[in-house]
């Protein structure tokens, strides 16, 4: 474990109060990576749960991408005082496309130098590692993680690491217990190969399950087979070709089939993903690299959204995406209806002129 890793757990679940004890301050940098996203998820939410009520939460966070930053507004929303609150929590999602640049990076770590003890300032990175050596590689790389390493009082990070094969199975026979239930080594396996090893989309599975064998019994193969066709993300790459053929009224009533088979947080989540995929597939087109090897992708998968990536530039697929994180905040925030949002985005990006 290296030294920016080695302050543990309690830094995860310490208040984001000002302590005004003579415990340590809580970091003001937090850096999550890796791509176990709804670990990553779960714990933003816990804290933004030590921020208060959910409105004081909401007016004391901000969510940026890292794929275009704008250093003002991330300066500005960094030192803003807190309403009604000891801190105020920022969060640059996609912190891993950040430009690498001697220069930016020089601009962005002197503005970590000076962040306020009232700014919670979470950077997520999401990246993949296939060995251990992958991993020593990127934090020998990323200026994030080596500015916490040499701010250990200051700096918190975290890896977030995908359990795979056998670890998946377990992962999952270790989540329906932490829901109250039970899952079979059979079940288990069968649905980590059916959800191609998703955390988000398997643990959305697991809960229908559970609710199935209503907590009585164990989850057995047959309750997978029965109840778990995995239709949500072929409707979603449904949608997404049609949205690449500019065939709006299809794209729309795709998207109203998954929002009547699926809770809209779920289908919102199942979204976003497609499109972080679409930008990585991008990115390798326009690199010249295998588009197969999208990382933590099933190669069958990975070629299916290299087609799709083709329909799209990468400006139309980033602005498209920043669009997916403002409706989530103002869905969030009670500004907008997320399924109406939803109408809206496929409307505007089934218009865009095709590449």
């Amino acid at each position: 474990m290296s030294g920016a890793e080695s302050r543990g757990a309690p830094c995860i679940g310490c208040s984001l109060a000002a302590n005004m004890s003579s415990a340590p301050a809580p970091p003001v940098v937090y850096l999550f990576y890796g791509d176990e996203e709804l670990a990553i998820e779960e714990s933003l939410a816990q804290l933004r749960a030590q921020l208060g009520d959910p409105t004081t939460a909401d007016l004391n966070t901000n969510r940026f991408s890292g794929g275009a930053p704008d250093l003002g507004a991330l300066e500005e929303a960094c030192f803003s005082t807190p309403f009604l609150a000891a801190r105020r929590l920022v969060i640059l999602d996609d912190a891993e496309r950040l430009p690498r640049k001697a220069e930016f990076a020089t601009a962005f770590t002197a503005l970590l130098d000076r962040l306020p003890p009232t700014t919670a300032l979470v950077l997520i990175e999401h990246v993949s590692f296939r060995k251990n050596a992958d991993q020593e590689a990127w934090q020998r790389r990323s200026f994030t993680f080596r500015w916490i390493e040499e701010h250990p009082e200051a700096g918190y990070a975290r890896a977030f690491l995908r359990p795979r094969g056998p670890a998946f199975a377990a992962w999952l026979r270790s989540r329906a217990e932490s829901h109250g239930g039970d899952l079979v080594p059979d079940a288990a396996q069968l649905l980590a190969e059916w959800v191609d090893e998703d955390p988000i989309l398997a643990d959305q599975e697991l809960r229908k399950l559970l609710e199935y064998v209503d907590y009585q019994r164990p989850i057995e193969s047959e309750d997978v087979e029965r109840l778990t066709p995995y239709r949500g993300q072929g409707d979603v790459f449904a949608m997404v070709d049609a949205v690449g053929e500019r065939d709006s009224h299809k794209a729309i009533a795709l998207l109203h089939e998954l929002l009547e088979q699926e809770d809209p947080r779920y289908a919102f989540a199942m979204i976003l993903r497609q499109f972080r995929l679409l930008i990585q597939a991008r990115e390798l087109l326009e690199s010249g690299q295998d588009v197969n090897r999208i990382p933590g992708v099933h190669p069958y998968v990975a070629g299916k959204i290299g087609a799709q990536a083709r329909n799209f530039n990468l400006d139309q697929l980033e602005r498209m995406y920043h669009e997916l994180l403002d409706l989530d905040i103002a869905s969030k925030t009670g500004r907008s209806d997320l399924p109406a949002g939803l109408d809206l985005f496929i409307l505007r990006l089934s218009a865009i002129p095709g590449t």
